[in-house]
């Protein structure tokens, strides 16, 4: 995902800062980095919504603890409002997490390009 952000710098920056005289160093470091960093970030917000998949499913599978752990425990004993309950905590984190990654998005890079998002 970093490696498909760095390729959509728009080639005109990097034309633009080799006329002007930057070295490849000051390239990456000044023009690719701070160009491709708001849909890096992006990325990031995306990849934490797997990870927290993924860490629910491994909750299921092998632990003794954790909210997954919780819901499969509460299945098993069809406890069903209970397995409601925490289901309902898990969207709410995830969906906290997913605003708080998009509002640092915004804040962080209001400059980039908004049809993006």
């Amino acid at each position: 995902m970093v490696a498909d952000e760095v390729r959509r710098v728009p080639y005109e920056l990097l034309q633009v800062s080799y006329t002007l005289g930057a070295r490849k160093n000051e390239v990456v470091r000044l023009v690719i980095w701070r160009a491709a960093m708001p849909g890096v970030f992006d990325a990031l917000r995306l990849c934490n919504g797997w990870a927290w998949t993924y860490l629910v499913v491994a909750e299921l599978v092998a632990a003794n603890e954790g909210l997954g752990y919780r819901v499969l425990k509460f299945s098993r004993f069809l406890q069903t409002p209970k397995i409601f309950v925490y289901l309902v905590i898990l969207g709410v984190i995830g969906l906290a997490l997913d605003i708080l990654f998009r509002t640092l998005n915004q804040r962080l890079f209001h400059w980039a390009d908004t049809a993006r998002r």
